[in-house]
């Protein structure tokens, strides 16, 4: 028997570098994302929350109203007391006065100057302070916090920012030329600003769109058709204008050039961007038909020629008003109440009563004159004494035309469309 001990066998390893597996790698499911192109609702873009900063309403109409005063002054006054100094050579203190005196002349407030009054002012500036106010009363809704829940808050701000925006514009009167304004005519901003505060600030927390959510559809539709019909015919006075520019243009440019140094044409031409409402809203009052008054019984208007001589201030804008054309230049009123009364019939197509067609076509057209009956007022007043006490349109007469231009042309739409729609029928 052998005593050999049992030495187990080699075996060689076929697998020695065999890399160790791994698990399978887990499959990961994507959702399919279809994307539709019709009917999706679009979430509205949320809002900015408002900033508390703990301010009042009351505090906050009194701060925003003197901010309003400084921003305006700044704005206004500034320029035209640095170009009274340079070109008069008298002391800041003239320019200041100079300055305030046109802030308060943009704000159609009557000025006087060396004991002549005037009336008939830049109220162009008065857009840039409107613009101004608009700004500063949304700033201070945010100030306070406001909300569409807040209705008397937005109010009693509004009150307080008037209140102390009118009462720095009388205290200022003192500071204008020759006692530029009467303190109440000036204290009677309070009216106008209180209204665009309201209107930002409202605006601004969501009250007026609540407010203006609750009127029917037809009275909504008839005041937004109102900004179309006044673009069409801010643009037809716009074309009458740059037309008799180019055919007055020799006496344009001599009126333009006539200070002779390049900082007097500078002021005036500041002062022709403050008068440029005016130009436009006597253009306006021209192709209308009732015209404007340039002097005591001299009235420029298509539809009668007057002979009488008389002596004009020397601004260029006064220049290109249109006086030639006649009947003819009224002819651009047929495709401005045409297209006012297209726009307007189209928005009121939802609307299936035509009472309440008729009641949206008035209103717009209501809207369209009073807008345009106070732009002429604004446009209108004294220029200087004797023959220029009173120049520029009525704007009675200028409202009553433009009311029956917008709704005699929604008016002829409205037919055309129904006879329409009946010859179809049939």
């Amino acid at each position: 028997m052998s005593t050999e001990s049992a030495v187990p066998e080699w075996q060689p390893d076929l697998e020695p570098y065999a890399k160790p597996t791994r698990p399978p790698a887990e499959i990961v499911e994507f959702p399919v994302v279809v994307r539709q192109t019709r009917d999706i609702a679009v979430a509205p873009r949320p809002r900015r929350a408002p900033m508390r900063v703990g301010l009042s309403p009351a505090l906050s109409g009194i701060i925003g109203g003197a901010t309003a005063v400084g921003l305006g002054i700044l704005i206004v006054a500034v320029p035209v007391a640095l170009i009274w100094v340079f070109i008069t050579g008298d002391g800041l203190a003239a320019g200041l006065r100079a300055g305030v005196t046109m802030w308060l002349g943009a704000q159609s407030v009557p000025i006087t100057i060396s004991g002549v009054g005037m009336s008939l002012l830049p109220w162009g500036f008065g857009l840039v302070l409107l613009l101004v106010i608009s700004a500063v009363a949304k700033w201070t809704a945010r100030m306070s916090g406001l909300t569409a829940a807040h209705k008397r808050q937005v109010m009693g701000l509004s009150v307080v920012a008037a209140v102390v925006y009118a009462g720095l514009a009388a205290g200022l009167c003192s500071l204008g030329t020759s006692g530029a304004a009467l303190p109440a005519r000036a204290a009677g901003t309070g009216v106008f600003v209180l209204i665009v505060w309201w209107w930002s600030a409202a605006g601004r927390t969501g009250a007026r769109q609540e407010a203006f959510a609750n009127l029917p559809d037809h009275v909504r539709i008839g005041l937004r058709s109102a900004v179309p019909a006044l673009g069409l015919l801010a643009g037809a006075a716009a074309l009458a204008l740059l037309v008799s520019l180019v055919v007055h243009r020799g006496e344009f440019t001599a009126m333009l050039t006539a200070p002779g140094d390049a900082l007097g044409i500078a002021a005036l031409g500041l002062l022709m961007i403050g008068y440029l409402p005016v130009a436009l809203s006597w253009s306006l009052a021209y192709l209308l038909g009732p015209g404007f008054t340039i002097s005591a019984g001299v009235v420029i208007s298509p539809l009668t020629q007057s002979t009488t001589e008389v002596t004009l201030p020397a601004m260029p804008w006064l220049a290109g008003m249109p006086t030639g054309g006649g009947v003819l230049t009224m002819v651009i009123l047929v495709p401005v109440g045409l297209i006012a009364g297209v726009v307007l019939s189209r928005r009121l197509r939802a609307i299936a009563r035509w009472q309440s067609r008729a009641v949206g076509i008035g209103v717009a057209a209501v809207t369209t004159g009073a807008i345009v009956g106070l732009a002429c007022r604004l446009s209108a007043g004294a220029a200087g004494m004797d023959r220029l006490a009173f120049i520029g349109p009525n704007s009675i007469a200028i409202a009553l035309v433009a009311v029956l231009v917008v709704a005699l042309g929604a008016t002829l739409v409205e037919v055309a469309r129904y006879v329409r729609r009946r010859f179809r029928e049939d």
